[in-house]
């Protein structure tokens, strides 16, 4: 079953954080089926790390799989998927070190299995609820 967690008609639910220098603006644009979300950032020249944020509730089956279609101009960075547990505290994430986009829309797929305890008090173990999803963008050479 394949369940779409926001159809990016309105972005306004996604709060944009960033680090340091870094600036993070979020806007609708068009995507490759519809509406997207458009995430214009800068580091200034620096480190740091831009993330877009969105509140959700949902409950994950044992195993399942994230995409996102993306698409863009900027140099390597690394790419992140966060789930946030309802109380904000646990933390799982996906990383791909070096994301390298181009001007055509791909998917990328990120299966359970390659999403990881990051950090919390749990100590470990899988996402099972979430209670806010990240999008994020980190410094890496590309800067």
């Amino acid at each position: 079953m394949i369940k779409t967690l926001d159809d990016f008609v309105d972005a306004s639910g996604w709060q944009a954080i960033a680090s340091g220098r870094a600036q993070l603006h979020l806007s609708g644009d068009s995507g490759p089926h519809g509406s997207a979300m458009r995430l214009d950032f800068d580091f200034k020249g620096g480190g740091g790390f831009v993330v877009a944020r969105r509140l959700v509730s949902l409950t994950l089956p044992p195993t399942y799989c994230f995409r996102v279609a993306v698409k863009g101009a900027m140099p390597p960075n690394r790419f992140e998927l966060k789930l946030v547990d309802p109380g904000g505290v646990n933390v799982w994430r996906y990383q791909q070190e070096t994301l390298e986009l181009t001007d055509a829309w791909r998917i990328l797929e990120i299966p359970s299995r390659l999403i990881d305890f990051a950090w919390g008090p749990a100590g470990g173990g899988v996402a099972r609820e979430v209670g806010a999803i990240e999008i994020a963008v980190v410094a890496g050479s590309g800067g």
